[in-house]
């Protein structure tokens, strides 16, 4: 995710401050050591699931994101 918020996100995308602090905050300390092929669905459905609850505009934009970021092939 790092990765592409330096090449993509940051020079690219408006708000991007704001991208990497809700990942920062909501996503790095619960997923943040686990190598990307080690995340499941049901981790990130856990995730944004009570994001949603207490912040549903940052799990929206959390997924969004998310969604961009490529995944490495294994």
């Amino acid at each position: 995710m790092r990765d592409w918020y330096e090449r993509y996100c940051e020079p690219q995308k408006a708000g991007a401050r704001e991208i990497l602090r809700s990942f920062e905050l909501h996503v790095f300390p619960t997923l943040g050591t686990l190598p990307a092929d080690q995340t499941t669905l049901r981790m990130w459905m856990e995730l944004l699931e009570n994001l949603a609850l207490a912040k549903p505009r940052i799990a929206e934009r959390v997924l969004s994101n998310m969604k961009q970021v490529p995944m490495p092939v294994v």
